[in-house]
């Protein structure tokens, strides 16, 4: 991997990590801003920040992060990662509950890739998406104090396993057991 890659994908996982504590980035008359909650602490990252200055403006202006309305595009999670089910979601878990365990919305793919392909930045891209919209890391639960199911938003990071099959392998097979 060359340098300068490298260097991109370094200053990639900074700003990740800095939106993953609640710190969001952009650019504003050339210079880059910040805004974050009162309550973190961001004496660690803020080094890392400065010290990549240059090169977090300059990634930011590719990607036209150019002011802080991105911030008020979220949807936050109010109730301490836990909430009531839609009626949308309760009827998904009751199809669940009363099937013992269907597969029917899970929707699983299998892409072939060409040799080429930055598999890291596939996964860097997914795990941003997963970080920003808590809907993607949420599951629904059913407690044993509760009659019902809840919704909990998870705070993990999205862990991407890959997997690479031979031709003569059956994809659905190994879909299947990983479901």
């Amino acid at each position: 991997m060359n340098k300068e890659k490298y260097k991109a994908i370094t200053i990639s996982n900074i700003i990740y990590r800095a939106n993953n504590i609640g710190i969001w980035l952009w650019i504003e008359d050339d210079k880059l801003k910040f805004k974050f909650p009162q309550n973190i602490n961001i004496s660690e990252i803020l080094i890392e920040l400065k010290e990549n200055k240059n090169a977090i403006i300059e990634i930011l202006q590719k990607n036209n992060v150019c002011n802080d309305k991105v911030v008020e595009n979220l949807i936050y999670c109010f109730m301490n990662g836990e909430s009531i089910l839609s009626f949308s979601q309760e009827r998904l878990w009751f199809i669940e509950q009363y099937e013992q365990g269907t597969n029917a919305y899970h929707m699983p793919s299998v892409f072939e890739l060409e040799p080429a392909t930055d598999i890291s930045g596939i996964k860097y891209a997914l795990q941003c998406i997963v970080s920003r919209h808590e809907v993607l890391r949420s599951t629904i639960e059913q407690r044993e104090d509760l009659g019902y199911g809840i919704q909990v938003v998870r705070d993990r990071v999205l862990v991407i396993e890959d997997s690479v099959l031979g031709v003569s392998e059956d994809y659905k097979s190994v879909i299947k057991t990983d479901i």
